[in-house]
């Protein structure tokens, strides 16, 4: 295509940056019911933001959060967050033992009661 092999590199890198989003519109659709533009309304009513940490991310990085038992889509998250959601199986219980435990183990813990 090129002759100039970095010039050849760029324009794979440009290609694969558009396809990607292409295709994860289209994922996105078929995986979370997602029509077009829901997803970027989402995006910009959390400022690009994780709902969960709140740290800045890409518009490619946020994942698709939702309820694996109605299917409901929740929020964006950064992979961090929405990879601790899923090893936590969503289950409020074992997520507030969690946080009892990291309360308890901190240096600033002081009991109550």
């Amino acid at each position: 295509m090129y002759k100039d092999p970095a010039r050849q590199r760029e324009w794979i890198r440009n290609w694969k940056r558009t396809h990607r989003a292409q295709l994860t519109d289209y994922q996105r659709r078929w995986a979370y019911g997602l029509k077009p533009g829901e997803y970027e309304e989402m995006y910009q009513k959390q400022n690009g933001r994780c709902a969960i940490c709140q740290r800045p991310q890409s518009r490619t990085r946020l994942c698709v959060d939702h309820d694996h038992a109605t299917e409901r889509v929740r929020a964006l998250l950064c992979g961090e967050c929405n990879r601790g959601l899923g090893a936590f199986k969503d289950n409020q219980e074992v997520l507030k033992r969690a946080l009892h435990y990291l309360c308890i183990h901190s240096k600033n813990y002081t009991p109550q009661g």
